[in-house]
């Protein structure tokens, strides 16, 4: 079950979910049966899982928390610096937060939430280029931000938030310890997470930031494992419950909360209020491409294919290195039959060289369908072999091939 996070694809579509996901995650020794959760959630999974009976609809989008100037949970230097960096990682300027955090950082070396900062810009922008370079800073800035770990720490409630910046630390590095290979070491990280966010409860129960790893934990967990360890109990509806109180109470961890539950809604076919909720998040964060990439497929559920090409093209807009936006408007297009749009879209996806090799393959399958359809039989062929090449189980270039 590990190659079901280890893939490129999953991989590249967590980039923006990541703080959720080092907080949740949680790879089970040989011998775990009762703890374990791989989360695997790709913002692109089809849509259909069984939903479990909810009391009432979420109204989020409805109700949102005021900004808020200061924190009793985060130092008051602190907590102003860790918001607008996170509000700037989920616009994609990863520069500007990197700098930012930097800079806090020399100006208060006995403080975590810099190299913290840094650590979570750079996983982000990671999870989304595949840069060795990225990968090489992400593991000094681990360091950087373990080495505050010394400092005494805080009295009071501003204990549990000292706490949970700790739990991203240890998330993070075992998102490394997991790229590595070294599975058993990144579940030892994760304890330490785990760990980190019960302190911080116990600090000051009423702090919801923690809760948005707690919710996803028990949510991945029953409905990834449930469906193969019959005896553990189904907590989805706890896990959505602790993913909303992170959404409307959480500080730091609101609206990543929110596009955690913008993936489930549209999971499970709650397709109005994740559309909702994907509004809310694209008005405040114009450049977050998960929530226009979740939107736009939950438009693409229900059948408005142009609809989602809209928004497949505010996403190339707002993210014009992104080049995985041109391959899902291709697919729009190609459901819409304009295959005009579709091949132009097609082959400036593969033009852009990315690493996702099925994504590859698809689109020369696509293309090879478009050119069967114009009559290029060799040009079709060629796309076929072309995509069996990068994924040999293509099944679409397959068929193709076969006719």
């Amino acid at each position: 079950m590990l190659k079901l996070f280890s893939s490129t694809e999953n991989r590249q579509n967590y980039f923006m979910l990541f703080p959720a996901l080092v907080l949740a995650l949680q790879i089970p020794p040989a011998d775990a049966a009762v703890r374990p959760a791989i989360p695997v959630m790709t913002a692109m999974e089809p849509a259909g899982t069984a939903t479990p009976e909810y009391p009432s609809p979420s109204a989020l989008s409805e109700a949102q928390p005021a900004p808020v100037a200061s924190s009793p949970y985060y130092s008051p230097e602190a907590y102003p610096e860790l918001i607008a960096g996170r509000d700037l990682i989920l616009n994609r300027q990863y520069d500007e937060a990197q700098a930012r955090f930097r800079s806090y950082g020399q100006e208060h070396p006995e403080d975590v939430t810099g190299p913290v900062g840094v650590c979570i810009a750079l996983t982000a922008r990671y999870l989304e280029s595949r840069s060795d370079d990225v990968l090489a800073d992400l593991r000094q800035s681990v360091k950087d931000a373990k080495s505050r770990f010394d400092a005494p720490a805080p009295e009071g409630k501003r204990r549990a938030g000292w706490h949970f910046l700790r739990a991203i630390v240890y998330g993070n590095e075992a998102l490394l310890e997991f790229w590595d290979d070294s599975h058993f070491a990144a579940y030892r990280r994760a304890q330490d997470a785990l760990s980190e966010l019960d302190s911080a409860k116990d600090a000051a129960p009423e702090f919801a930031d923690p809760e948005l790893g707690f919710g996803l934990y028990q949510y991945v967990l029953s409905d990834k494992l449930g469906k193969i360890l019959f005896f553990l109990p189904d907590n989805r509806k706890k896990g959505v419950k602790k993913l909303e109180e992170a959404a409307s109470a959480g500080q730091f961890a609101g609206p990543i909360a929110e596009i955690s539950l913008m993936w489930i809604y549209r999971k499970e076919r709650r397709t109005d209020e994740a559309d909702r909720t994907g509004e809310s998040i694209e008005r405040r964060y114009p450049k977050n491409i998960i929530a226009m990439m979740l939107r736009a497929q939950t438009q693409s559920d229900r059948g408005r294919h142009d609809e989602a090409a809209r928004i497949f093209t505010r996403m190339a807009a707002a993210a014009p290195d992104f080049p995985k936006s041109w391959f899902y408007r291709g697919e729009q297009y190609f459901r819409m039959e304009d295959y005009t749009s579709a091949r132009e879209d097609l082959e400036r996806y593969i033009a852009a060289s990315p690493v996702d090799r099925k994504k590859i393959a698809e689109a020369h399958a696509l293309l090879g369908w478009i050119s069967e359809k114009a009559g290029d039989q060799p040009a079709a062929d060629l796309h076929y072999r072309t995509a069996l090449v990068s994924d040999p189980k293509n099944s679409r270039a397959k068929r193709g091939l076969g006719r």
